[in-house]
């Protein structure tokens, strides 16, 4: 298998090493024989420059989004702490409330059993 020609653009005439014309051969003459060599540098060199701003704006974004990201999971974390420690006191309240209303229903419960036996006569005599 022959080398890739390591030149795909000529100047009009000059055939690769193989010795077949490349299919776009007409696009090469008109390219090297239509534009001005400087020229296009030039405008690769304003090119290069060009992506090179792009490239700096896009890595100064990427840092503010970094830094928004930090500054979020920090919120995230803080309110996640308060959020837990809400949690745990309306447990601990609920838990209270239950203890509570269980002893509120067993003094009830006290209250009808003496209230029974105030209206019994004779269970006031077993007493």
């Amino acid at each position: 298998m022959a080398d890739p020609d390591p030149f795909p653009i000529r100047p009009a005439g000059v055939r690769p090493r193989n010795g077949l014309v490349p299919p776009d051969a007409g696009a090469s003459d008109f390219l090297m024989g239509g534009l001005d060599a400087r020229k296009l540098v030039q405008e690769l060199q304003l090119h290069k420059i060009e992506l090179e701003m792009q490239n700096e704006e896009l890595q100064r974004i990427q840092q503010e989004l970094e830094a928004s990201w930090r500054q979020i999971d920090h919120l995230v974390a803080e309110r996640t702490r308060e959020l837990a420690g809400a949690v745990a006191e309306l447990t601990g309240e609920a838990q209270r409330r239950r203890q509570a209303e269980a002893a509120l229903r067993a003094a009830c419960t006290e209250i009808e059993r003496l209230q029974r036996q105030a209206q019994s006569p004779h269970d006031v005599e077993d007493l």
